[in-house]
């Protein structure tokens, strides 16, 4: 498993013996070895990608598991809206070019863009429309993921 904890760390391709289940789980005790306890505790690979904008390891995890795009994590905030409290342009576009749904509410009732402004972001939440709007992105599913 810290292979795979070093592995989103660099945004390198992941070991051989990555499996499905270490792509949803990741040992908190493990992240400190590379991140501060409190920024990852519980984090999964895909969640720690998208806080620290690591797109090669965000679209290696999605080839992988799909399904992972709209999942909420322990926080209760999906990966897109993880990037975008920590105002991640690379992981955010990632997650949106994947066809992440930048507007569904979290936890809190909030979408991308609050979530942003609320974190002190209030410049992302513009780069936030800029990428939903830009020509590159036209052809971008606009979020068509399920909210539980």
């Amino acid at each position: 498993m810290e292979a795979i904890v070093e592995a989103v760390y660099r945004d390198e391709a992941f070991p051989s013996e990555m499996t499905n289940d270490m792509l949803e789980q990741l040992d908190p005790r493990l992240s400190a070895l590379f991140f501060h306890s409190i920024f990852c505790s519980g984090k999964t690979p895909l969640e720690l990608a998208s806080c620290l904008g690591k797109p090669s390891t965000i679209a290696a995890i999605l080839k992988a598991r799909p399904d992972l795009l709209h999942k909420e994590g322990v926080s209760g905030f999906t990966p897109v809206q993880l990037a975008s409290f920590w105002a991640n342009k690379t992981a955010f576009e990632a997650l949106f070019a994947a066809g992440a749904n930048i507007n569904s509410p979290a936890v809190n009732g909030m979408d991308c863009k609050a979530i942003a402004i609320s974190a002190g972001h209030a410049d992302f939440a513009k780069t936030i429309n800029e990428i939903a709007n830009s020509k590159g992105n036209k052809s971008a599913p606009k979020g068509k993921g399920k909210k539980k």
